[in-house]
């Protein structure tokens, strides 16, 4: 499931370290070690870059596409060793045409909502957090300004891009044990060729207390972290987008939809 503190509860502090303990209701207990939140920088520029590539969509499959690569620049603060991960959201906004709902009988039968003023036309849709894995030290940069790092390859999807799309990314701070687990995490996901080395255990941060030689999933991690937004435009993309599959529905029923525009669309 998903937890997290509420807007009065516990708020992680810069230079501060944190843990999570989890008791089960067979009594054991799940215990992380301690990670400390290290500032992060904040993000001076965020841009895309076109490129045409292999995209991989929806149940595995890989098409021949355009993608944006979703790019930062941001100064390295040189008096500590750092460790970067992103991650970022989307919202974009759709249109649908409920006036051409087929009905259980193979005809066109017009949902009530369309009608005078559809109300259900229009949709914005945002998702759930995404991670790329992109990773990054500064043991090659360190103290310095860093440009054109990568955190995010976005497939460019006619229906997502008819409008402008906003997307929001998140910059942050992680300890160099956490930077490893995700490297291994990454680099098992990239070996996918036949003579690849088998999967090793990746062991996280979290043991059982009552039985400490179980093998444990996953990581606890606190972070310091630093946003910014920006919208890519229709006009943006080169060539344009014209492979459109129309949704003959109510736009509220696509997953994570909703009519109401959201307040930070502009």
């Amino acid at each position: 499931g998903l937890y997290q503190t509420n807007a009065t509860g516990i708020r992680g502090q810069i230079g501060r370290s944190y843990s999570v303990s989890v008791t089960t209701e067979g009594g054991n207990i799940y215990q992380s070690r301690r990670e400390r939140i290290v500032e992060t920088p904040k993000i001076d520029s965020l841009y895309f870059q076109y490129e045409e590539k292999d995209v991989l969509l929806d149940q595995n499959i890989t098409v021949k596409g355009k993608s944006a690569n979703i790019l930062i620049d941001f100064h390295d603060e040189i008096t500590q060793e750092n460790y970067y991960s992103w991650t970022w959201k989307n919202t974009y906004k759709f249109e649908t045409f409920p006036e051409n709902f087929i009905g259980v009988d193979g005809v066109v039968d017009p949902l009530p909502c369309s009608f005078f003023g559809c109300n259900c036309c229009i949709c914005w849709h945002t998702s759930e957090e995404q991670n790329d894995l992109e990773l990054a030290h500064d043991r090659l940069f360190n103290g310095r300004k860093v440009e054109k790092q990568l955190v995010a390859t976005m497939p460019l999807k006619a229906g997502e891009f008819h409008f402008k799309h906003y997307i929001n990314v998140s910059q942050k701070s992680i300890s160099k044990e956490a930077f490893e687990f995700w490297s291994q995490i990454k680099e098992q996901e990239s070996a996918s060729t036949l003579f690849a080395t088998p999967p090793a255990k990746i062991k996280g941060n979290i043991i059982n207390i009552n039985n400490p030689g179980e093998d444990v999933w996953g990581y606890f991690s606190a972070s310091d972290v630093k946003e910014r937004a920006f919208y890519i435009y229709p006009y943006d993309i080169p060539g344009g987008l014209i492979d459109f599959n129309p949704i003959n529905n109510d736009c509220r029923t696509v997953p994570n939809a909703t009519s109401q525009q959201p307040s930070f669309w502009q």
